[in-house]
């Protein structure tokens, strides 16, 4: 034992406080917190007094950032609903113009092959009724004939191929889109405008009309309208 003098006094150790804290920078908040609480309790500071300096660390770190008002919050949802219904709307309107504009150009396209031969076809009439006239003026018995008309067959079929048709027309009511009124007869017995003669045949392509079928009309008494 080393022994002491009364004027002598025992000076604290100047470290016991001097806590090593340096660490490394990338360490985390709970790494110092957990060093300092080690390094306090090893020089005999109360578990409560170093709780503390943690709670003291822990202030430092950042404060988290306030939430928005809940007011201005709601507003600005509803902004972006409304903006957001708009932009649907938009798009359905731009969704249902495109398929109409296709819808519209693939019935044209279709269309376009459908009715190219119109003109051809339409001209090719005259030759059809040049037969028929043929066949009429002929004799009962003339070889002539019936070269024609085998003749005047094979293009009436060769027509139906391609989609033309005649035109109904004889004991038909009498339609202004596929008849052409060239003669009226008045009849009692009738109550509607009626085709009673045919004198050219009419044809159409497909549903479109080629020409229509001049016909002689019977028109029922009392009825002042001419037919169209």
């Amino acid at each position: 034992l080393v022994s002491m003098t009364d004027d002598e006094t025992i000076e604290p150790e100047s470290e016991a406080y001097d806590l090593d804290l340096e660490a490394d920078e990338d360490a985390s908040a709970e790494d110092l917190i957990r060093e300092a609480v080690e390094a306090v309790e090893s020089r005999g500071v109360p578990l409560e007094t170093a709780a503390e300096a943690a709670a003291a660390v822990e202030s430092e770190a950042p404060v988290e950032p306030t939430p928005p008002d809940d007011a201005a919050g709601g507003d600005e949802l509803e902004a972006l609903r409304i903006e957001n219904k708009e932009l649907q709307e938009r798009a359905l309107r731009a969704l249902a113009d495109y398929e109409n504009y296709r819808r519209r150009t693939e019935k044209e396209r279709a269309d376009v092959g459908r009715y190219a031969l119109f003109e051809p076809m339409r001209a090719f009439l005259e030759v059809i009724d040049n037969l028929e006239r043929a066949i009429a003026a002929a004799s009962e018995e003339s070889d002539l004939k019936v070269g024609v008309e085998m003749t005047l067959k094979q293009m009436q079929e060769l027509l139906g191929r391609f989609g033309v048709t005649k035109v109904s027309a004889e004991g038909e009511e009498f339609d202004p889109a596929l008849h052409e009124a060239v003669a009226r007869v008045d009849d009692a017995s009738i109550s509607a405008p009626t085709v009673v003669e045919e004198f050219q045949t009419g044809y159409v392509l497909h549903e479109r009309l080629l020409r229509p079928a001049m016909v002689k009309v019977a028109m029922p008494l009392g009825g002042n309208e001419e037919p169209a």
